[in-house]
């Protein structure tokens, strides 16, 4: 943890989080026509049980402006906000748990170059991850 309170690293689950939103954005197309739309979709507010802290329809909003899907205007901006919002409300969610960690000792995957944090390198996308889950 950094002098402002904020951990220095991100954590494996929020590495992983953040790949899944770039690569969602990418694979969508702009489009709910789009199969990937709703598999990503899925996926991210099953694997990160968002639904625990966050309320659907606020996924919804978000998800459709990160994917450029969204009712309202859609840019470059706003993807890059909404993006931001899901990654920090999901880091948020885990940050008690992170910190007893910390107090602990026993975190791992916190983005060192060696170690257990280095396997998010392996995972280029969701496909990996439902090919095969020992990545995880």
């Amino acid at each position: 943890m950094d002098p402002t309170g904020y951990f220095k690293w991100d954590t494996y689950e929020v590495k992983e989080h953040k790949i899944l939103l770039n690569e969602a954005r990418e694979k969508t197309e702009f489009s709910k026509k789009n199969q990937n739309y709703q598999v990503y979709k899925d996926f991210i507010w099953n694997r990160y049980d968002l639904g625990s802290f966050m309320e659907t329809n606020q996924y919804n909003y978000l998800y459709d402006l990160l994917t450029g899907t969204s009712a309202y205007k859609n840019n470059a901006g706003r993807a890059s906000w909404a993006q931001k919002q899901l990654a920090d409300a999901f880091f948020e969610s885990k940050e008690a748990e992170y910190e007893r960690l910390f107090a602990l000792g026993i975190a791992v995957g916190l983005g060192s170059t060696k170690g257990p944090g280095n396997a998010i390198k392996n995972i280029k996308s969701l496909d990996d991850i439902l090919n095969d889950p020992s990545k995880l």
